[in-house]
Parts: C-alpha cells; sequence; structure tokens
C-alpha cells in the first residue's frame, strides 16, 4: 500500500473569533494518494463553556422582548447564577428583579436544576434560545425552545427541565474540504471526531486512533493547500482561543478500491446479462404464448360454426319432416272426406226408403166413435 504520513498544527490561526486554519502540504497527490485517515490528534480545551457566537438568548417580559449577552467564559453553577442573575435585572425592560438558585447538596437533594425567580406577577415572562445553540444546556432548557414563568404567590419562577451542563464541550469535529465520508448528511466532511471524557477547562485530549483504515476518507480534492475547522456535533462553530491543534495524517492509495470497482462493475455487468437473457426469454414465451392463443381462439371459433352448421342441419331436417307430415296429414283428410260424403248418401237413401207414403200403414183413429157412444 502507497502512503505518507504528514505532521500538521493550527499554530496561531485558532482565535477566539476565528475557528478555521490552513495549511499547504508538500507531497503531490495528484493521482498517487485516494484515501487520508487521522492516525493521532491532541487538542486543547482552551475552549470556553460558554463561547462567542453561542451566548445570547432572549427575555420577555409581556409584550417586550431584549436580547441577553453573556461574556463568553468558564462558569460554574454558581458563577453562572451570580452573572446572569445580574444580567437579567439589568436587562429587563420593566425594571424586574431576577435571582437563580441551585439546591444546597448540605440541606437538600440535589436534582442538578436550576430555579429562577422574578418578582412580579404583573406581566408573563419566558426566555427563549436559538435552535441549535448549546447554551441552553447551561440553563437546563433545550434549545429552540421558548420557556415560560409560572405565577406562585407574589412571584413568578421557573425550574430548568433537563440537568444543567458546566463542562466544556466533548464532541469535537474536524471538518475539511478535501475529504468525503460518503454520505448524504452534513457529517460527510467530518475528517475526525473526538469524544472526550470529563473534560476539564484548559486540559489536553490526546486520540489514537484505533482503526485507521475503517475510519479514513475519500480524498476529493488533490490541492495541497489544505482547510479545517472546529465544530461541535450541531455545527456551530468552536473557537480554540490560540490553542495549537496538532494531528498526524496519514495520505494512502487503496487499490483494494480499483479492484472493488472493477469487481462491482463485473458483477453488475453480469446482472444486466442475466437481465437481458430473462427479458428475452420474457419476450419469447409471451410471443409463444400470443401464438398459442390465437391457435386456441382459431380452433374454438371453428368449432363453433361446426355447431352453427350442425344445428340449421337440423332444422332443416325438422322443417322437411314437419312438412311430411303436414302433407301425410292432408293426404289422410282428403281420404277420409269421400268416404264420410258416400256414408251420407247412402244414409240419406236409406231414410228416404223408410219414409216413402206407400209404406206406411194407415191406422184408424176410434176416439171420435168412442165418445159419440158414451153419449
Amino acid at each position: 500500500m502507497q502512503k505518507k504520513v504528514i505532521y500538521v498544527d493550527s499554530g496561531a490561526q485558532l482565535t477566539s473569533s476565528k475557528n478555521t486554519w490552513n495549511i499547504a502540504i508538500d507531497i503531490n497527490l495528484e493521482g498517487d494518494y485516494n484515501r487520508i485517515t487521522v492516525l493521532q490528534s491532541q487538542i486543547p480545551v482552551s475552549y470556553y463553556v460558554i463561547g462567542s457566537g453561542a451566548n445570547t438568548f432572549t427575555l420577555t417580559e409581556g409584550n417586550s422582548s431584549v436580547t441577553v449577552t453573556i461574556t463568553p467564559a468558564n462558569y460554574n453553577v454558581f458563577s453562572f447564577s451570580t452573572t446572569v442573575g445580574a444580567l437579567l435585572t439589568a436587562a429587563s425592560p420593566n425594571g424586574y428583579t431576577y435571582t437563580i438558585t441551585y439546591p444546597n447538596a448540605y440541606t437538600s437533594p440535589d436534582t442538578g436544576l436550576l430555579t429562577y425567580t422574578v418578582n412580579s406577577i404583573a406581566k408573563t415572562v419566558s426566555f427563549t434560545f436559538p435552535a441549535r445553540s448549546p447554551l441552553s444546556e447551561q440553563f437546563g432548557f433545550l434549545s429552540g425552545s421558548t420557556n415560560f414563568f409560572s405565577v406562585s404567590g407574589l412571584v413568578q419562577t421557573i425550574t430548568s427541565t433537563n440537568v444543567v451542563n458546566f463542562t466544556p464541550e466533548n464532541s469535537l469535529y474536524i471538518r475539511c474540504n478535501f475529504c468525503d465520508g460518503e454520505t448524504t448528511s452534513e457529517q460527510s466532511d467530518v475528517l475526525l471526531a473526538v469524544y472526550g471524557s470529563n473534560v476539564q477547562p484548559y486540559s489536553t485530549i490526546t486520540f489514537t486512533n484505533p482503526c485507521p483504515l475503517e475510519t479514513s476518507k475519500r480524498l476529493t480534492s488533490k490541492d495541497r493547500n489544505l482547510s479545517f475547522s472546529v465544530c461541535d456535533e450541531n455545527s456551530q462553530q468552536i473557537f480554540m482561543n490560540g490553542g495549537n491543534i496538532q494531528m498526524t495524517l496519514m495520505f494512502y492509495k487503496d487499490e483494494t478500491v480499483n479492484k472493488s470497482i472493477e469487481e462491482y462493475i463485473a458483477m453488475k455487468t453480469r446482472l444486466l446479462e442475466i437481465e437481458v437473457d430473462d427479458n428475452m426469454q420474457k419476450e419469447q414465451d409471451s410471443a409463444n404464448g400470443v401464438v398459442s392463443q390465437e391457435a386456441q381462439l382459431k380452433a374454438r371459433e371453428e368449432t363453433l360454426k361446426q355447431r352453427e352448421d350442425d344445428l340449421a342441419l337440423r332444422e332443416e331436417s325438422a322443417l322437411q319432416r314437419e312438412e311430411q307430415l303436414r302433407q301425410q296429414q292432408q293426404q289422410a283428410n282428403n281420404n277420409i272426406l269421400p268416404n264420410i260424403n258416400e256414408q251420407e248418401e247412402v244414409t240419406q237413401t236409406d231414410s228416404n226408403i223408410e219414409n216413402r207414403p206407400e209404406d206406411q200403414t194407415q191406422v184408424p183413429d176410434n176416439r171420435s166413435q168412442e165418445v159419440l157412444g158414451q153419449g
């Protein structure tokens, strides 16, 4: 593996108002290297608990709002309570007095929460913190939130919802303009992430990378002029106040990248070939299926036509049979009528013979004589 190790430091470039530094390296990056990683780093905790750019919030009393600015510095819970209480009182649009208290661990449970009190109930009071501002951690509230006081007797109070934090930032991100973490997040340009443990003001964070290859980043620029910056996890600037960051960087050429690319291309090519073959087979099967369907339809049409012809023949045969029956019936009727006529003539003749006058016997009527005799 082709590699080059260099040592860089920020020198005096990181101030209380500047969190970036630039260096010019003396190696040729053109075509020789494609990855970069941090082997070691040393970061002084010269930055403050409350730093520049993250030291303001909004105080609202009724319809009046003011911006309160806290001096960048290191604070503990007691110095913060005294300082911020005085700032609130001085900034109050209505001349209210503010006090901040923390539980006395000797006389009451230590909850890690601050209680804020204002000596008036005339107007609604609230604190508003900017989005992603770390200042909300010292107050014990969420960033981007608005928090309202509640009336309690003759005063208004509010207690922080989260445990307050007065340790220096323990998540440091070293960003650069020449690497890519190959992600779509806003952390893609992070070269190194350092997580301190129980960080104390003015101490030093020392980091040795246990897996440099696994945490390496892809080089996106061949420019020898490199630019770095320091931020927290919310991309908020961290000002080192003159502290000097030192790092050991390793540039190297990862041959496995090209090999992986070649394997990937070969795999994709094979998948495309398989897909093309499958599509061709599907098209062939589809074509065969169409031909088969056409043949089936044609056979069905011929069968239906044959059935229609058979039905037509049967119908014609039935009509012929019906006509034959009709003719036979007519012939039978014609044969019956003459016989009936002959019988009628014979009967009529017989009748005439029976009813001739000369053949009738005269019976004398004796009823008149009987009547006359009786008289």
